[in-house]
């Protein structure tokens, strides 16, 4: 690779499955199917044809479709060793009414006979004798044991659609997904969104300047000041797009100035809103702070302490450090201030086309009513992120927190909050106004929609979890933490061969590349895995597996390799999947149950076993039990229809 600067990002997440942009360097190694996400660069193509990567992903997924071990039919299996034993049956019937009638000399009774001579006809005999037989061929037809699959499958692929589940290969995954043991679930668009959103964000709060007073009725008296604020807050009003009431996310505000002195980034001071307000951060210790808490401020003007404030972790929140509660209570100039930050950050990304850029443009659109502005000049430096200046000459750099956060006169308490927020597995982007830092800002990709639920869910199922990513060992285990998943079954860093390679182990009963304990169930044993995934990279694992299950919304690729596909995008469809899985496999059995009930009660009736008492069975009624043993199949695979997940 070759570019201008020496440095650009690529999106590898087509082959990797990582969820955030690698910097290349000259001569550094470029696969094939990357997207450049910087600036123009030259590549010398190395490989080509069946030698790139993605020709080799291609023929792992043929291998793997070609190597998987067939699975036999219940019903096949049965047939198989049914019809064999039921015409054996019927010959040694014939065979032994055949010896009864003519060397032994046995007479039907006269109630059999009926209206028949008391001479028995050489004919009569042998209609008596071939009846027998006939009769166990037609009572033992396999019809409703043939019956006992398809009549369950086709409900059962009829109530997975209707629950935005497509099944490929009819009674294979519904039988395999009743017997899995172990399932392996992708990172990246599979247990989290694959959309990185803020998570958190810490914000420098304008000091106080005692020549210049704000008064907003019921709130203490406050103005924006200080090094940074002012300047943003004159081209934001410049710009006319303030004044509007719109809702404010939740914001760690820390009352610093450049100048504070160093205090532990865990005891910031939490006070009531009567406080007065304070140029610099206290060091009193009021609570402990940490990544997802909120200082939550006393309920009314003076009715609490500082020290007495709550510390409270809200669910689903942004990363959040409680600050000074005067600040808080500012009103105006914390909404004109939180909006005059946004505005900056968003109209400097505009020109940006990394994905983090663009997370920041959705949000700044989303906190800021008027409309954002287009920078006067714009710099991209390609691994550390973007400066420009916009209009009233304001220059602003939004980039890595290790490069804005290295500025002398950044506040401590920033500089903790963001490595707090790095330790807990974010990526940490700051923003700096003339040179003095203003803000930070924690993004991660969030978690997806009811999975820990789903965790949990398999986890008591008996169903043991894994999760494989190509993303870092950090982010790896705060998603695993987060779900549920034991960190011994994490599997980081991985490519689609490592996937394959997994899954081969699990199958095999063996231990996955970090596990101390080799888990053994028996020489030769083998565990039905399944694999979940959404991306190209998972498609070699996904063919690989007993059940290849793929998220609907992902490649074409992995939707072909699975034999079973959620459309909507739910990890509660994976579930239910599941679920109906067991039901219909209950049901199959169920029908099997139903038929040998019916040919064990009428094969020895047929056969004549009970004739000494009276007991016959005509050929005519026993075609109409036949009818009635399959009725009652189809009836049994019928209430597949009221299934319901819950």
């Amino acid at each position: 690779m070759a570019s201008a600067s020496g440095l650009a990002d690529f999106d590898e997440a087509l082959l990797t499955g990582e969820s955030r942009p690698v910097a290349k360097r000259t001569s550094d190694f470029i696969i094939g199917g990357s997207k450049c996400l910087s600036q123009r660069v030259e590549v010398r193509v190395t490989r080509l044809g069946t030698k790139t990567m993605l020709s080799q992903i291609t023929e792992l997924v043929e291998k793997a479709q070609l190597s998987r071990a067939p699975v036999q039919h219940v019903a096949d299996a049965v047939a198989h060793r049914f019809v064999p034993f039921i015409v054996a049956l019927a010959v040694a019937t014939w065979i032994t009414w055949f010896l009864l009638v003519y060397y032994f000399k046995v007479v039907p009774l006269p109630t059999i006979l009926q209206d028949r001579k008391s001479t028995w006809p050489e004919l009569d005999r042998f209609f008596f004798v071939l009846e027998h037989g006939l009769t166990v061929l037609l009572v033992a037809c396999p019809c409703a044991l043939g019956l006992a699959t398809p009549t369950a499958v086709m409900p059962a692929t009829g109530v997975a659609a209707k629950h935005g589940i497509l099944i490929r290969g009819g009674a294979v995954p519904l039988e395999l997904g009743s017997k899995v043991q172990r399932l392996v679930l992708d990172k990246t668009g599979t247990l989290t969104a694959g959309r990185p959103s803020v998570s958190g964000t810490a914000i420098v709060c304008p000091t106080v300047n005692s020549s210049k007073v704000e008064t907003v009725a019921g709130e203490p008296p406050c103005i924006g000041g200080g090094p940074g604020w002012q300047p943003l807050l004159a081209a934001f009003r410049a710009t006319s797009a303030i004044g509007s009431r719109r809702k404010t996310s939740l914001i760690a505000w820390l009352l610093c100035s450049p100048t504070s002195s160093p205090t532990s980034p865990s005891t910031f001071t939490s006070t009531s809103r009567s406080a007065s307000p304070s140029p610099t951060c206290s060091s009193t210790a009021a609570s402990t702070a940490r990544p997802g808490d909120v200082g939550t401020p006393g309920r009314e003007h003076g009715s609490e302490s500082g020290s007495d404030a709550e510390v409270t972790r809200l669910k689903g929140s942004s990363v959040l450090l409680p600050g000074s509660e005067a600040a808080l209570s500012r009103g105006q100039l914390r909404k004109e201030a939180e909006s005059a930050l946004w505005w900056a950050v968003g109209s400097a990304e505009m020109c940006s086309e990394h994905p983090l850029a663009k997370t920041l443009v959705g949000v700044a659109k989303t906190m800021v009513r008027g409309p954002l502005s287009q920078p006067e000049s714009f710099d991209n430096h390609t691994g550390i992120g973007i400066s420009c200046v916009l209009p009233g000459g304001l220059k602003v750099v939004v980039a890595s927190a290790d490069h804005v956060l290295s500025l002398a006169d950044c506040p401590l308490q920033l500089k903790s909050w963001a490595e707090s927020s790095q330790a807990d597995g974010a990526t940490v982007v700051a923003v700096a106004v003339d040179g003095v830092p203003l803000a930070s800002f924690a993004l991660r990709d969030t978690l997806a929609p009811h999975a820990r639920a789903c965790v949990t869910e398999l986890t008591m199922a008996g169903i043991e979890v894994w999760m494989c990513t190509g993303d870092h060992q950090r982010a790896a285990e705060i998603v695993a933490k987060e779900c549920g998943i034991d960190f011994s079954r994490v599997v980081s860093g991985a490519m689609p061969c490592d996937k394959v390679k997994l899954i081969q182990r699990l199958q095999a009963s063996r231990p996955s590349f970090d596990c101390d304990e080799e888990v053994m169930h028996g020489p030769g044993a083998r565990t039905v895995v399944a694999m979940v995934g959404d991306g190209i990279n998972d498609a070699p694992a996904l063919a690989g597996a007993d059940i290849g299950i793929a998220i609907g919304a992902g490649q074409n690729v992995a939707v072909d390799a699975a034999d079973v596909v959620l459309v909507r995008t739910d990890l509660r469809d994976l579930t239910t999947f599941l679920k109906l899985a067991d039901q219909t496999l209950r049901t199959i059995w169920l029908n099997f149950c139903w038929a040998f009930l019916f040919n064990v009660c009428a094969l020895p009736v047929a056969a004549g076993a009970f004739w000494s008492f009276g007991v016959v069975m005509n050929p005519m009624v026993v075609c109409c039990l036949m009818l009635g043993s399959s009725l009652c199949v189809v009836l049994s695979s019928l209430t597949l229809k009221r299934f319901s997940p819950k």
